[in-house]
């Protein structure tokens, strides 16, 4: 598996020992912070702020630098396939991470969009 390195002056990326712990070594974003996050996504894609929040809380406990087992990064744990279609520079920045994963929510079918994604099927 290969691991992120730590860029000079980046200390929010994670080093390969992250990989293995439960917890992320950095702490949660603050919750007023995260209100504003999440509030601007939400109206910009028109979504649901429970909706945004909730992902982000499941996904990485509101830690900015969670990083899974199989690559997903950040508070939405966006994979780095997604992180470049979305334009994600920095996978940990909170603000980044919300935009995209906001988006990414939006192009999904179902209730949250009424738009149909090619390569979904509507159940």
């Amino acid at each position: 598996m290969q691991a992120w390195s730590a860029q000079p002056g980046n200390s929010r990326v994670p080093q390969p020992s992250l990989m293995l712990r439960e917890q992320p070594a950095c702490d949660p974003v603050p919750a007023p912070e995260l209100a504003g996050l999440v509030n601007s996504a939400a109206q910009a894609q028109n979504l649901n702020p429970f909706l945004i929040q909730e992902v982000a809380r499941q996904e990485s406990g509101f830690h900015p630098c969670a990083f899974s087992s199989q690559g997903a990064m950040g508070l939405m744990q966006l994979m780095p396939v997604t992180q470049i279609e979305l334009g994600v520079s920095d996978p940990w920045d909170a603000r980044q991470s919300i935009e995209a994963g906001s988006r990414l929510l939006r192009q999904l079918p179902g209730p949250l969009s009424r738009r149909r994604v090619p390569g979904f099927r509507r159940i």
